[in-house]
């Protein structure tokens, strides 16, 4: 734990991880979904230290440091080192899989080449350990309505390392494919 004081932020149904200031810029007072909204009670969102299973992330509007949700603010590491390598022509970006839950998505540049206009994307979450931060990878395709396969998941949990190293591998071998 660190004695860093920082603002809880919010991880928003349509997978933003934001502090309380950007989000009551983009959506008002309130929080939660549509038929559910509520006023964000401010006390919430002071400045005080880390608590249990959250670590540092970044308001993704502002840069900000706030506080998150341990798995969130894992996944965000894996989308800002991803994003800061730049050398990909991949997009990497949050993802709310459903039910509030979160991933990593990267999204490979175009069609899959065999043009049956499905997407391919890998999902990168967060694996619960008690040791060095670890995650689960994933490659999907997708087709343009929505419906989509588990193409292939990597049975043991990954470091943070590994995970960057497959998301390059995996794209070794999309873009062979599709050359």
């Amino acid at each position: 734990m660190t004695d860093k004081m920082l603002s809880q932020g919010l991880w928003r149904p349509d997978a933003k991880v934001l502090c309380v200031h950007c989000h009551i810029k983009q959506c008002g007072n309130t929080y939660g979904f549509s038929d559910r909204l509520k006023p964000i009670d401010m006390d919430l969102y002071k400045k005080r230290v880390c608590g249990e299973y959250e670590l540092e992330a970044a308001c993704q509007t502002c840069g900000t440091p706030i506080w998150m949700m341990e798995k969130v603010a894992l996944e965000q590491r894996v989308v800002l080192a991803l994003i800061e390598k730049g050398c990909l022509p991949l997009t990497a970006h949050m993802q709310q899989t459903g039910g509030m839950c979160s991933a990593a998505e990267v999204m490979f540049p175009g069609r899959d080449g065999d043009g049956d206009g499905d997407y391919e994307y890998l999902w990168v979450t967060y694996a619960e350990n008690d040791g060095d931060p670890l995650y689960y990878c994933g490659w999907y395709r997708t087709t343009e309505d929505g419906s989509g396969d588990q193409e292939e998941y990597v049975d043991e949990p990954m470091t943070f390392e590994g995970v960057l190293t497959w998301v390059d591998e995996q794209f070794q071998e999309y873009e062979g494919r599709t050359a």
